[in-house]
Formats: structure tokens, C-alpha cells, sequence
């Protein structure tokens, strides 16, 4: 097995561990405020925390392209690992009634800042990954949220009808932990570089010169039609998945529905499981990039496709692992 598809196996672990991790709280929202107070709403406590932890990920897409094309991936994810570990493990006691009121909403702040690098640190692991197994790398990336998400839905509501809340969160923190340890301890013993810079790039990269970045660059991308339509898409998306569906639907089953917590996975893990099955594409090939994206017909059908590779490519800065 090859160091760029063992980096890549790594990377699936954190990233589902990392969606694991958001699917904790409103999963156990309900037991939390049972045990905690009297007053508490399960609804609000998953609204304040979802709020508090999209405002962290909306700062970290926003920084991600600028860190990726300075750090290297597999150091970047491990060490933004380590970051949302430290966090999760700091939840149960930030819920306890005697905590600082702004204790957990910081806590959620910090975690949607660690874990909104996740993904492309991840991916910039896959585009530093040899070429015979790229395609199997980005296949298991893909479906590293819908796994974690799946397997919290199923695993969680068994634990808490047997254990206590506070158990998911630090056994979730030392699997994530464990995960975060083996790639720092893998890109020491790899020699993989903590910084990049224009000698990580090898020279016969053809698009080399692209992957400088900037605002133009993002304008650029902008004025592509079928790019505005993914990005608008894409927020639809995250809305409709993570935070309505992820955050809003096991309390909608619980309260409106009547469904015991234990038998939650059966209503709330479909989607991700959905999300496994249609990701992985190990062998799926991919279409060449042209040099000019506006050589493809206006109205292509995989213009948008390349002009969103395009962007990833243009982002992450390919290195040798």
C-alpha cells in the first residue's frame, strides 16, 4: 500500500470523525437537558450550537484556500484534528449547569473553525496523492462525511440507552485523537514538509502558475455561469443536509413523532447512507481540463464539472508524499 493512499485512508478516518462529532448534540440534545435542567430546550440548545459552530465553518472556508496552499495537508488536517478533539472532549463540561453560559457557543465557535478545515486539508492530501490511486483517494474522501454521519445516527442512540451522554463525546474525542496522532506521527516519519512553497510544486506541473490564488482569481471564477450555479447549489445543499437534516431532524422525530432515541438511526441515518453509496468511485474517469475553459461550449454539460475541478485545482498545491 502506497504512503499517498494511507495519507488518504487517514484523511477518510478524520473527516468522518470530524461529521461524527456534529452529529453528537442533536442526538443526545434530549438526554442532555433531562440530566442538566429542568429548563432546558433541546431545541434551542441545538439551534445556539449549530449557530455558533456554522459561524466557525463560514471563517474557515474563507481561510482554507490560503492555509492549504501554505501548509501541508496531511499537517494541516492532523493538527486541525488535534484542535476539534480538544474541543469535543471540553463539551460535556461546558453543558454542566455550573459552566460559563458562553462556555459551549465558544467551544462550538472553535470546533466549526477546526473542523471547516476537514475537508480541504483532505482534499489537498488527495491532490498530493500518486496519480494510480488518486481516484480511489478522492472516492473515499467523498464519502468520509456520509460515513461518520451514518454510523453517529446508528451508533449513538445504542449508547445512550445504556450509558450516559457524556460517553459519545469522549469516546468520539479519543477515536479522533488516535486518528489525529497517527498522521502526525505518519508525516514525521515520511518526511512530509510542516510549510509549502513554490518548490513543493514539481516543475512539470503544467498548471503550476495557477495555483497562486487571490481575489482576481476568485472574481474570476465568479463571472463562470455554471460555477455561480454549483456555489448556489452547494448552499442549498449544506443547509438542507446540515443543518436541517442534521441538526433539526432527530429533534423533529423525538418530539413531534414519538420515537425513542435507541431506535433514532432507523429515521436519521438514510441520508448519509445515501451519501456512502453514491460517493465512492474508485475507477471513474475524469475528463481532460482544457487549457481555456471558455473552449467548451457555453451551454457544455461538463462545463460546470471542470470549471469546479478547475477551482480545486487552482487551490491546492500538489507536493510529494
Amino acid at each position: 500500500m502506497t504512503d499517498g493512499l494511507v495519507f488518504a485512508l487517514l484523511a477518510t478516518a478524520s473527516v468522518a470523525c470530524n461529521y461524527a462529532t456534529r452529529s453528537l448534540l442533536p442526538i443526545v440534545s434530549h438526554a442532555v437537558c433531562a440530566d442538566v435542567a429542568e429548563s432546558c430546550s433541546a431545541a434551542q440548545l441545538v439551534s445556539d450550537s449549530t449557530s455558533a459552530f456554522f459561524a466557525g465553518d463560514l471563517i474557515a472556508q474563507f481561510s482554507a484556500g490560503l492555509l492549504v496552499q501554505r501548509v501541508s495537508g496531511p499537517w494541516l488536517l492532523g493538527l486541525s484534528t488535534v484542535g476539534w478533539t480538544v474541543a469535543t472532549l471540553m463539551i460535556p463540561a461546558a453543558l454542566q449547569p455550573s459552566a460559563s453560559p458562553f462556555g459551549h457557543p465558544t467551544l462550538q465557535l472553535v470546533r466549526g473553525i477546526l473542523c471547516g478545515l476537514g475537508f480541504p486539508a483532505a482534499h489537498a492530501v488527495v491532490a498530493a496523492a500518486p496519480a494510480e490511486v488518486r481516484a480511489t483517494a478522492l472516492g473515499l474522501i467523498n464519502s468520509s462525511a456520509g460515513i461518520g454521519s451514518m454510523l453517529a445516527n446508528m451508533v449513538i442512540p445504542k449508547l445512550l440507552s445504556q450509558y450516559g451522554w457524556e460517553l459519545p463525546f469522549w469516546a468520539l474525542g479519543c477515536m479522533s485523537f488516535s486518528v489525529a496522532v497517527a498522521l502526525v506521527v505518519l508525516s514525521t516519519t515520511r518526511r512530509v514538509g510542516l510549510m509549502t512553497g513554490p518548490s513543493a510544486t514539481a516543475p512539470n506541473q503544467p498548471h503550476s502558475k495557477a495555483t497562486s490564488g487571490g481575489a482576481a482569481d476568485y472574481w474570476r471564477w465568479l463571472e463562470e455561469p455554471l460555477v455561480r450555479s454549483l456555489v448556489a447549489w452547494m448552499v442549498v445543499a449544506a443547509i438542507a443536509g446540515q443543518t436541517v437534516g442534521g441538526a433539526f431532524l432527530p429533534t423533529l422525530f423525538i418530539e413531534r413523532h414519538g420515537v425513542a432515541v435507541a431506535d433514532l438511526g432507523w429515521y436519521t441515518g438514510g441520508p448519509p447512507l445515501a451519501q456512502v453509496t453514491c460517493s465512492p468511485r474508485p475507477r471513474f474517469p475524469q475528463p481532460p481540463i482544457p487549457p481555456k475553459l471558455h473552449q467548451l461550449p457555453h451551454r457544455s454539460p461538463i462545463r460546470g464539472g471542470l470549471s469546479c475541478h478547475e477551482l480545486f485545482r487552482t487551490l491546492l498545491t500538489p507536493q510529494s508524499i
